[in-house]
């Protein structure tokens, strides 16, 4: 996974978001985010069980958000200018670079991840990580989304894995990578930075809040 895993999400969210209502001369509160956080998660719980397109899903979010505090904005282009942004603002989380360089000598690596392919690849040709992934799987192309099995369909399918045993997904989302890993049969490390519990009956085979814990393991 990238968002949360290798790069720090919320750090590249928070600056695109200020700046794509900066486009429309509205100051964000925190108010506004935390409204938007709210209908974020909604929208991306529909995501992940398959209720909803993501391509209008990304945009409601922002009609959404416009028409609760009145603002006079075009969502299609915000989530446009939004995804853009994404990709310019990009912190990598400590050991990410190394750890992908070091495992990429010993394993084949795929990044797979949730999202659009304007942020995706923009975020992993910036970091210098894209030479590391020997493919990347984006949800937008895929045509289907983390956790549904058809989408680890199409990963295997490339990657012509035979034996799932041998592959492992890292993620920092229990309902998205970890359930999408236990979906498509492989193990699953679950990538918990910021310690958040687990209230889910979603279990990994392994938990880590240090990239570089992945070399204990492999």
């Amino acid at each position: 996974d990238i968002d949360d895993t290798l790069m720090d999400f919320s750090y590249s969210e928070h600056i695109a978001f200020k700046k794509v209502f900066e486009k429309y001369n509205v100051t964000v509160n925190e108010e506004i985010i935390e409204y938007y956080k709210k209908v974020n998660k909604k929208i991306w719980t529909d995501i992940e069980n398959g209720t909803m397109a993501i391509d209008k899903a990304l945009v409601d979010r922002y009609q959404y958000t416009f028409e609760h505090f009145n603002i006079n904005g075009n969502a299609k282009e915000a989530n446009d200018l939004y995804q853009i942004l994404l990709g310019e603002e990009v912190k990598l989380f400590d050991n990410a670079y190394n750890i992908c360089e070091e495992l990429s000598k010993k394993y084949n690596l795929a990044v797979v991840t949730n999202g659009t392919s304007t942020a995706q690849r923009k975020k992993l040709a910036l970091t210098g990580l894209e030479k590391f992934f020997k493919n990347i799987f984006i949800s937008e192309e895929l045509g289907f989304t983390k956790p549904d099995k058809r989408f680890f369909d199409i990963v295997f399918e490339k990657l012509e894995i035979q034996d799932p045993s041998k592959v492992l997904i890292v993620g920092d989302s229990l309902t998205s990578d970890i359930k999408g890993g236990m979906n498509a049969g492989i193990d699953t490390c679950w990538f918990n930075i910021r310690n958040h519990p687990n209230p889910n009956k979603i279990k990994p085979t392994y938990e880590i809040s240090d990239l570089q814990e992945l070399l204990e393991i492999l």
